[in-house]
């Protein structure tokens, strides 16, 4: 697991400010297009490569909300013909949230490029309201909260959301100095710890601009604080009050996973 969350915290500085090179560019869709926590979703990776050696068996890496999907080809010789491509990805049943897709390609000479970037919703198929994964959606925003799958009971939990822009630049209006929040719940949907319960803001409204290289935030928590093992879920806010150029963009969003609290 540390050596997974290394390398995909690796991807995430190297890929972030990336742009799909144009003669690879790739597409992806996600099947069903609005899927739920029922759901079996698949991704549909497509697009025309330059020539025969077109991306083939794909290796996805997860955590949390970010996927990451590695895809190679053996070939020594390529034909220099234009060739449709495609590839199908089983991602199986996901928690609801927002989630950012990366696709890179290593060609054979071992250099890498991202092909393509994107991102779905997964919706709660209760459609609960008072879920906290629940995420109202910005076009164009991509949230990230990464932290550890499971950590011992009394351990320090570190916790990261990262805000990318995924297409355009975008500048969000915030109506404290506040810009983050993370909050922990339990098996039952119960609030049990937040971070901003032992901070202080100051009552000034500002902006933020956000852009495909990443913004990131960071913080720690004891997990002492919590009151015994067990599956958690930690959701990631991003404190906006939305869009500054726009009146009816939805107020913060959230992203969501979970992780497992073992004895210590």
């Amino acid at each position: 697991m540390r050596v997974l969350l290394c390398t995909l915290f690796g991807v995430l500085i190297a890929m972030g400010p990336a742009i799909a090179n144009g003669n690879h560019a790739g597409q992806i869709d996600v099947l069903p297009p609005e899927p739920t926590t029922e759901d079996t979703i698949v991704l549909m990776l497509s697009g025309t490569w330059p020539d025969s050696c077109v991306p083939s068996t794909p290796q996805v890496m997860q955590l949390g909300s970010f996927i990451y999907i590695a895809t190679s080809h053996t070939d020594e010789v390529c034909a220099p013909t234009l060739t449709p491509w495609q590839l199908e990805v089983p991602l199986g049943e996901l928690a609801a949230g927002q989630y950012r897709v990366v696709m890179a390609h290593t060609d054979q000479t071992g250099d890498t490029d991202v092909v393509g970037q994107g991102g779905f919703i997964v919706q709660d198929h209760a459609d609960d309201p008072e879920a906290p994964c629940i995420n109202p959606y910005h076009p164009g925003l991509m949230l990230l909260i990464a932290a550890p799958e499971e950590i011992p009971w009394g351990a320090s939990l570190p916790l990261a959301l990262i805000v990318t822009a995924a297409t355009e630049e975008q500048v969000h209006g915030f109506r404290t100095s506040q810009r983050f929040d993370f909050a922990i719940y339990d098996d039952a949907g119960e609030e049990v710890w937040r971070w901003s319960d032992e901070q202080a803001f100051l009552m000034v409204m500002g902006e933020e601009t956000y852009t495909m290289g990443g913004v990131l935030y960071f913080a720690r928590m004891d997990t002492a604080d919590l009151p015994a093992p067990g599956t958690y879920t930690i959701q990631g806010t991003l404190t906006t009050e939305g869009r500054a150029d726009q009146e009816d963009d939805p107020g913060p969003a959230h992203v969501c996973t979970t992780f497992e609290l073992i004895p210590g």
